[in-house]
């Protein structure tokens, strides 16, 4: 159907949609769609009609005779040619065209009788031998005169009014008026010229007056040329103009088309059908990415247990191998279905007693390597989840390892009637223990617990104890953030000795050494997070352990 519908736009609107115009450019505007008046329609239309091109004629240029041709002209027609015999003028004419005649004659062409050499040389004696030197230079003006006056009767020197818009038309008139009325002048002069010269040739012994050049000729022509082409470039550029608006025109129209397509009925089903089915392939590919996703899951617990038998059975031995170092060899453990049975030293299995147990953790993650920790992480995570299993009255878990801590927890705050965490939080000679009521109350992360630890130290007024967590909140926010600590401390340098210089001290536990109450050093440190774009940052963590 959508090919049927780009197949009718391109037919219907051939003046405006390109020829490559298919199913993929339709669906490509189909979201530009609009629709647009008749009115407005049909002025693009008839936009879109106008043929006018770029004005590419050439502007032929005229070679108007100078001053200096002028000179020499009018100095030929006034030469005067003096004879060694006292004859008239036709006289001179009569025999000089005589001589012309018979040059390179053996015999008279009137009356047949035989012409020497003598009476050739007697015959040029009467002239000057400037006649065949002006002949000469008058023969090649006349011929220079003549290739003008044919030049500019073959050509034409007008603008063509109908390669304008009618908005130059008035323009262009004025100067067509112009241009033909100094060409006809012109000419008139040239040809006065050239007859000049024919009559000098045709009577060389005969003076005749000068010509004169019409007034600012070469001027005149000069600023008719700038203004044609001043008038070329003006419409070029509104040419160049008009088709920048014949794109938007055909892009409009085009739209159009489309926005009237897919009005139809025809459309409206298709899409109605496009729908459908891309609602049943979005179910269907996210059934599919659930299962791909449960099947990762699988994956992943499979090779989670398989590193967990491998690693359990490594630490099995360390563990036997560890006691058999230590001397201690009372007991050891073995293998069994499930879990792990303990054997004394006649290799007897030790029976559990039926009292119920407390079992204490003192910071079990202590000295373990990573696959160690994983493991007892792995276990606690067992014990704490399936108390019955292990029949146990109560559980103490201790630690200072925060990656430890947060790993442990098995949907603690969803079962927090059955189980409680206490922060013992120590400055000086003194700690508090604090249960944690809630979960916006207990630490995310290390980073996390320092900032616990400056908000008790801040409610208890122990400002001396702030400056070394913050002073590692700082560290740890410029790492994040790859910002150079001298950068974080450049507007403040009192500040950056305050923290370093102080958080490494020695002295009294009750001597405060930095000056600084709480609130001055809260003040110090939201002013440095502020000048280096963290106020965000501080203040969500700040405010957090304010809750």
């Amino acid at each position: 159907m959508k090919t049927k519908l780009a197949s009718s736009i391109k037919n219907e609107g051939r003046l405006f949609t390109p020829a490559t115009y298919n199913i993929t450019s339709f669906e490509e505007d189909i979201p530009k769609a609009q629709k647009i008046s008749q009115k407005e329609k049909v002025d693009l239309e008839n936009l879109l009609k106008n043929e006018f091109h770029e004005y590419s004629k050439n502007n032929i240029c005229l070679d108007i005779i100078d001053l200096n041709e002028i000179k020499k002209i009018n100095d030929i027609l006034a030469l005067k040619i003096i004879a060694s015999v006292d004859w008239s003028d036709n006289e001179k004419n009569w025999i000089q065209k005589g001589i012309a005649l018979h040059k390179n004659k053996k015999k008279c062409l009137f009356c047949g009788n035989k012409i020497s050499e003598n009476r050739f040389l007697e015959l040029n004696k009467l002239f000057s031998d400037r006649v065949d030197e002006t002949n000469n230079l008058l023969v090649a003006l006349i011929d220079d005169v003549s290739k003008r006056i044919e030049f500019i009767e073959k050509n034409k020197f007008e603008l063509d009014q109908e390669l304008f818009t009618p908005a130059f038309e008035e323009e262009v008139i004025e100067y067509n008026i112009k241009i033909n009325k100094f060409i006809n002048e012109y000419l008139a002069y040239l040809k006065d010229i050239s007859r000049e010269l024919k009559r000098k040739k045709e009577n060389v012994f005969k003076v005749l007056n000068a010509v004169s050049q019409p007034n600012n000729v070469i001027q005149t022509y000069k600023k008719l040329k700038s203004e044609s082409q001043k008038i070329i470039l003006e419409f070029n550029k509104e040419i160049k103009e008009i088709k920048k608006s014949k794109d938007e025109a055909r892009k409009k129209l085009l739209l159009n088309e489309v926005a009237s397509a897919i009005e139809t009925e025809d459309y409206r089903n298709l899409a109605r059908d496009v729908n459908v089915e891309r609602e049943i392939y979005f179910k269907q590919n996210k059934k599919l990415q659930d299962i791909k996703k449960q099947i990762d899951e699988v994956n992943l617990e499979i090779q989670k247990l398989d590193e967990m038998n491998q690693s359990e059975s490594k630490a099995v031995k360390e563990i036997n191998d560890s006691l058999k170092n230590l001397g201690n060899q009372s007991f050891t453990l073995e293998k069994a279905n499930k879990g792990y049975m303990v054997k004394d030293l006649d290799g007897n299995i030790k029976k559990n007693s039926k009292k119920k147990k407390i079992i204490i953790f003192d910071d079990p993650m202590n000295s373990n390597d990573d696959t160690a920790q994983y493991l007892i992480i792995t276990k606690l995570q067992s014990l704490l989840k399936n108390k019955s299993d292990y029949e146990y009255e109560q559980i103490f878990i201790l630690t200072h390892n925060t990656h430890f801590y947060v790993n442990l927890r098995y949907r603690w705050w969803r079962e927090k009637n059955k189980k409680a965490t206490f922060h013992l939080i120590k400055a000086a000679r003194k700690t508090e223990i604090k249960k944690i009521e809630s979960e916006n109350e207990d630490i995310k992360n290390d980073y996390d617990s320092l900032w616990h630890e400056v908000h008790w130290l801040y409610n208890n007024n122990q400002p001396q104890f702030m400056l070394n967590p913050f002073r590692r909140i700082i560290e740890t926010y410029c790492e994040f953030q790859n910002i150079d600590p001298k950068d974080f401390y450049e507007e403040d340098a009192e500040a950056q000795k305050l923290f370093n210089a102080n958080s490494h001290f020695i002295d009294d536990f009750y001597i405060d050494t930095n000056g600084k109450t709480k609130e001055q050093i809260m003040e110090k440190v939201a002013r440095l997070f502020e000048e280096n774009n963290g106020t965000f940052h501080f203040e969500k963590h700040w405010n957090n352990q304010n809750r």
